[in-house]
């Protein structure tokens, strides 16, 4: 993330956003690397699983709240 919000980088944003999701995150530690990538699959993971339960949730409550 340090290399998005690198004020010192004179690309645009949509390049700098391009090279991080590429792997390029402004650090040399792999520690940091790698817990950013897990973090950010919980994350997804996280938004996934939100996201159907809502779907289930809502479908039913209509279903329901119509009769």
């Amino acid at each position: 993330m340090l290399a998005l919000f690198n004020p010192d980088d004179d690309r645009p944003l949509k390049e700098r956003a391009i090279s991080v999701i590429h792997g390029e995150s402004g650090t040399e530690n792999e520690d940091i690397v790698r817990t950013r990538a897990a973090n950010l699959k919980l994350v997804a993971h996280d938004l996934l699983v939100w996201s159907i339960l809502g779907l289930l949730i809502g479908g039913l409550l209509t279903k329901y709240l119509k009769e």
